[in-house]
């Protein structure tokens, strides 16, 4: 062997091979570009600051074409009196920030008749559903 002769290095390789199924080949003809959806429900909670991070009340608004046509609040039946007195005079003292057409009354409700609402207007009539950290609302 000469001197500027070099030789390879052996290096073990492992190769992952996946086996073709021809279902990649299909044309989807069946398949429609996602497009917006013209009614949103937006929502956010408010939980406890201790460990359990327990809800406490939430709001929403229900909005189509823009215009918001139903707000509220929503509750856990763990709130004290105190707690539950003090959201239910701020839904009958504060006006809905709604387009004349929606409810003018700020809604209150508990979390259960909430859950009823979100899953009437997001699953059932497939609006847009927002939130502002909604993996964690959710939950």
């Amino acid at each position: 062997m000469q001197q500027d002769e070099v030789q390879p290095n052996k290096l073990p390789i492992a190769v992952r091979v996946y086996p073709s199924t021809g279902a990649e080949d299909v044309v989807r003809h069946f398949t429609k570009p996602w497009k917006c959806p013209e009614a949103m429900f937006v929502f956010d909670t408010e939980t406890r600051i201790d460990a359990t991070q327990r809800l406490t009340f939430g709001s929403y608004r229900f909005i189509v074409a823009g215009r918001c046509l139903e707000e509220g609040i929503f509750w856990d039946h763990d709130l004290s009196d105190r707690e539950f007195r003090l959201l239910k005079e701020y839904a009958e003292t504060q006006p809905a920030a709604t387009a004349p057409e929606g409810s003018s009354k700020l809604r209150l409700l508990s979390v259960r008749e909430f859950v009823d609402r979100l899953y009437r207007v997001a699953f059932k009539g497939r609006c847009l559903l927002v939130g502002f950290n909604l993996p964690f609302d959710l939950s």
